[in-house]
């Protein structure tokens, strides 16, 4: 089908209500998360892999996000990971 479901619509509504864990990550730049979530939409969503990516993300999101709220170094290394991706994916 190549794009996103109803049931992940309906995810990314749950997690965008309880909080982003790629937000903290990014010091919750609007800027960063609205990349983010475009390269979600226009690229992953398109390709099998990409929508298996996005289901795990949604899972397991909620747990990411409290070792990352207790383990400040975690959220270091996964900002720094979402920056070098947003850099090397200008669009």
């Amino acid at each position: 089908t190549g794009g996103l479901t109803d049931q992940d619509t309906v995810m990314v509504m749950v997690s965008e209500e309880g909080g982003c864990v790629l937000g903290l990550a990014l010091d919750n730049d609007p800027g960063k998360i609205e990349q983010l979530r475009s390269y979600r939409d226009q690229k992953l969503a398109k390709s099998r892999l990409g929508r298996i990516i996005i289901r795990a993300y949604y899972r397991s999101g909620p747990q990411l996000k409290t070792l990352m709220e207790e383990y400040p170094v975690l959220r270091g290394v996964v900002g720094s990971i979402l920056n070098t991706m947003l850099m090397n994916n200008p669009d």
